[in-house]
């Protein structure tokens, strides 16, 4: 698999509710994370232990976010402590359409998946299509808002294809061409070996003699 990153251009309608959600979202990690610290392990906290404002599927991201940051902590021997306010949503929780991105948001008090106009480029649409969501990131850089959306692409191993090359100017095999190049799955056994061919009968009559051209099989 190949990892890869796409930025989506969001429109948010209301801009500050998207900043105090991911200010939210950075205080909350740095809260558990101090907490750990003062406790010398990561406290068991599920999101009804929790106090802050975010969706459970995002406030349940944090605490994931946090133990990764108490595990850094443990190695380095310092706390990090997040300042750029970010937010993340899993993929179980987005969904990416024509144009427009869906994902939950706390909004009059109340969890509420919500639609944001956004840039789906046709080169995104056929990543996504072909690629595995992750985590979702929802940035402002620049007063502009992205949604920075990670994917795992598939990769197809490489491997032998044999092609040969016949001579169409003779009703007979004259020329017979062999060579071997690399191509994405073509051959499901690379070991594969030809024998021999063997033409029994005439040329085929509507062909144009003066036809030069090379059949690949």
């Amino acid at each position: 698999m190949q990892a890869l990153t796409i930025n989506i251009r969001l429109f948010p309608d209301n801009p500050e509710l998207l900043r105090q959600l991911s200010r939210e979202y950075i205080q909350t990690v740095n809260a558990l994370t101090e907490r750990a610290e003062k406790e010398g392990s990561f406290p068991k906290v599920t999101t009804k232990d929790v106090n802050a404002h975010l969706p459970s599927a995002v406030l349940n991201q944090a605490i994931r976010d946090a133990k990764s940051v108490s595990k850094k902590m443990k190695k380095e021997g310092k706390r990090p402590i997040l300042k750029k306010p970010v937010y993340f949503v899993n993929n179980q929780n987005y969904t990416i359409g024509e144009q427009m991105i869906a994902f939950p948001i706390m909004l009059d008090g109340k969890t509420r998946k919500t639609r944001f106009r956004a840039i789906v480029t046709e080169r995104d649409n056929n990543l996504i299509q072909h690629a595995k969501l992750g985590l979702m990131r929802i940035v402002e850089k620049s007063g502009k808002w992205y949604a920075q959306v990670s994917l795992s692409i598939p990769v197809t191993k490489k491997k032998n294809e044999k092609v040969m090359g016949v001579d169409l100017h003779s009703h007979q095999v004259k020329n017979l061409i062999f060579f071997q190049r690399q191509k994405h799955g073509i051959l499901s056994n690379e070991n594969h070996r030809w024998k021999g061919l063997f033409f029994d009968g005439k040329k085929d009559e509507g062909m144009d003699k003066n036809d030069s051209s090379t059949l690949l099989l």
